[in-house]
C-alpha cells in the first residue's frame, strides 16, 4: 500500500487513515489488535499546553467512554503538556497517553494521542511511545505538492477517447445510445437509468431516480404501481428509496447502500467536492466499499457527480424530490488506472430521440389505464385514483426535465475527474526530493498543514529522538 513507502517506520500490520476536519489529520492503525497512533489538529481554548489540554480532556469525555486522566506533566518552554488516559472504546479497556503540542497562535494546537488495550499496554507503551514520535518526525520531511492535472494526464484522456471511438461498439441501451469497449455489456436500461459492466468487475452508469419524500406520496406511488401491474421488486425499491430530501454526499452514504441492495458494505467517503448548481445542490464524490462475492468481500473504488433537487412542492401525496448521477466503480487497482475510459463512456451517452418518444407514450398509456379504472370506480374512490394519475404526470414530466438536464450538461464530465479522483498530485520529501503517489485527500493533507506540522516539531524537538517523554517531562501536582 502507498503508506508503506511514505512511513517506512510503520510496521507492516499497520495501516493509515485520513481523519476530516473538524479532526483533521491521520490515523495509524494496528489490524492485528486494538491500538493506534492519531495525529490532529484542534482549536483548543487556552493560553497554554496545559490549559489546551483540560480543554481537549472537556472535548474528549462525552466521546470516550469512562474516560479518566492522570498524571499530568508539562514542559512550557517546548509548549508541550501530556496525561495518562483509561477509557472503554468498543466495550474494550484502553490505556494510552495524550500529548497536546500548543501553536505560537493562541488557540492551535497538534494532538497526538496513542492507545493501546489495557491488558497489552504494559508491554507495547515504550514502542507506541517511539513509533509515535518517529512518525512526527517523519511528518515534518513531508509536503503536499501544488500539481494538479499535468499534460499526461490530459494526454491519456485524449487516448482513451480516441481508442474507443475506433474499436468501441455502439450500444442502444433504454433512452440512450452509448459506445462501449467490446467486451463490455448492458445490466441496467429502464426510466432514463443505464449501467453498462466489464468482466473485470468495472462499471459505468447513470440514475435519475424519484424519490417520495413523505408517507403519503409513496403510498399513492405504490397503488398507482399496483394498478398498472408492475413487479413487486419496483414497490420493494420504492419502499427502500423513500427518504426525506437529502444532500449528494448523504445520497451516496445513504441511499445508494439501500439502492444496491446489500452489495454496498462498509461504505468510505474519500472524497468531497461541492459543485455550483442552478438548483437544489450538487457534488464530485469519491468513495470505497466492499462488495460480497463467493471468494470473500472485495474492494471496490468509485467516482460520481451528484445533483439532488428538492421537491418543487410541498404537496402531500405528490412530494418528488430527484437524483441525477452519474459515475464509475472498479477494483481499487483499476479505478485510476483506467479512469480516462470510464470519462470516454461516459462522453459517448447521447439520447436515443425514438427511445425517448417511446418512453412518452408508454407513460400516456399508463395514465389512461388509471383514468379509466378510476372512471369505473366508485365515486369515493375516483378522487383517490385521480390523485395517483396527478402524482405519475408530475413524477413523468420531471423525469423528462431530469434528462434533458443530463443531455445538456452531462455533469461535467471532465479533465477534472482526473485531479479528484485518479490522485493525479504527489506527497515530496523535502530532504530527499522523492515523490510519492498517494490519495488526494492526504496531499491536501500536507499541502494545507505541512508548514505547520514542521513548526510543531521544532518544539517537539528534543523528544524526536528517542528521548522518554515521561523522563523529560516535569510532573505537576495537583496540590502545588
Amino acid at each position: 500500500m502507498w503508506w508503506q513507502q511514505l512511513f517506512p517506520e510503520l510496521p507492516p500490520e499497520w495501516i493509515v487513515e485520513y481523519l476530516r476536519p473538524p479532526a483533521q489529520g491521520l490515523a495509524f492503525i494496528n489490524t492485528r489488535h486494538l491500538e493506534y497512533i492519531k495525529l490532529s489538529f484542534a482549536r483548543l481554548r487556552g493560553v497554554n499546553a496545559i490549559a489546551q489540554l483540560n480543554a481537549l480532556l472537556a472535548e474528549l469525555r462525552p466521546q470516550l467512554q469512562e474516560l479518566e486522566a492522570s498524571d499530568l506533566r508539562a514542559d512550557e518552554a517546548r509548549r508541550l503538556a501530556s496525561c495518562q488516559l483509561r477509557f472503554r472504546q468498543g466495550g474494550q479497556l484502553l490505556r494510552g497517553v495524550v500529548a497536546v503540542l500548543s501553536a505560537p497562535q493562541q488557540g492551535e494546537a497538534l494532538v497526538l494521542l496513542r492507545a493501546a488495550q489495557a491488558d497489552l499496554y504494559r508491554q507495547r507503551e515504550k514502542e507506541l511511545e517511539r513509533l509515535a514520535w518517529r512518525l512526527l518526525r517523519r511528518l515534518t520531511e513531508l509536503t503536499g505538492s501544488t500539481e494538479q492535472v499535468n499534460t499526461a494526464a490530459v494526454e491519456r484522456v485524449r487516448q482513451a477517447q480516441e481508442e474507443l471511438a475506433r474499436t468501441g461498439r455502439p450500444l442502444h441501451v433504454g433512452l440512450y445510445w452509448i459506445t462501449v469497449p467490446r467486451h463490455w455489456q448492458p445490466s441496467l436500461a429502464s426510466n432514463g437509468n443505464l449501467l453498462v459492466v466489464s468482466a473485470e468487475g468495472e462499471s459505468v452508469a447513470i440514475y435519475m431516480l424519484e424519490i417520495p419524500a413523505d408517507a403519503l406520496t409513496l403510498q399513492m406511488m405504490l397503488q398507482g404501481l399496483a394498478l398498472l401491474g408492475l413487479p413487486p421488486q419496483q414497490a420493494a425499491l420504492l419502499r427502500q428509496l423513500a427518504s426525506p430530501y437529502l444532500p449528494p454526499l448523504e445520497v451516496i452514504r445513504q441511499l445508494y447502500p439501500r439502492l444496491s441492495g446489500g452489495s454496498v458494505q462498509q461504505l468510505q467517503i474519500l472524497g468531497h467536492w461541492p459543485l455550483p448548481a442552478a438548483v437544489g445542490q450538487a457534488a464530485r464524490i469519491h468513495y470505497r466499499y466492499l462488495r460480497p462475492s463467493p471468494a470473500g468481500r472485495q474492494p471496490v473504488e468509485g467516482g460520481a457527480e451528484v445533483i439532488s433537487r428538492p421537491p418543487p412542492l410541498a404537496v402531500p401525496g405528490a412530494s418528488f424530490w430527484t437524483v441525477v448521477a452519474q459515475g464509475a466503480e472498479a477494483p481499487p487497482g483499476l479505478f485510476a488506472r483506467r479512469l480516462p475510459l470510464y470519462m470516454a463512456i461516459l462522453a459517448s451517452v447521447h439520447p436515443d430521440p425514438n427511445g425517448i418518444q417511446a418512453a412518452l407514450a408508454s407513460q400516456q398509456q399508463q395514465n389512461r389505464i388509471i383514468q379509466q379504472m378510476a372512471a369505473s370506480q366508485a365515486a369515493h374512490f375516483r378522487h383517490q385514483n385521480q390523485m395517483i394519475a396527478q402524482t405519475f404526470d408530475h413524477m413523468r414530466a420531471m423525469q423528462m426535465n431530469l434528462f434533458e438536464q443530463v443531455q445538456q450538461t452531462n455533469l461535467n464530465i471532465g479533465l477534472d475527474w482526473m485531479d479528484a479522483f485518479a490522485g493525479q498530485v504527489y506527497v515530496k520529501d523535502i530532504r530527499t526530493g522523492a515523490r510519492f503517489t498517494v490519495p488526494r485527500e492526504y496531499v491536501d493533507f500536507f499541502r494545507d498543514r505541512g508548514e505547520q506540522v514542521r513548526a510543531y516539531g521544532k518544539y517537539a524537538d528534543p523528544l524526536l529522538y528517542g528521548s522518554y517523554e515521561r523522563d523529560i517531562l516535569q510532573p505537576i501536582y495537583h496540590g502545588e
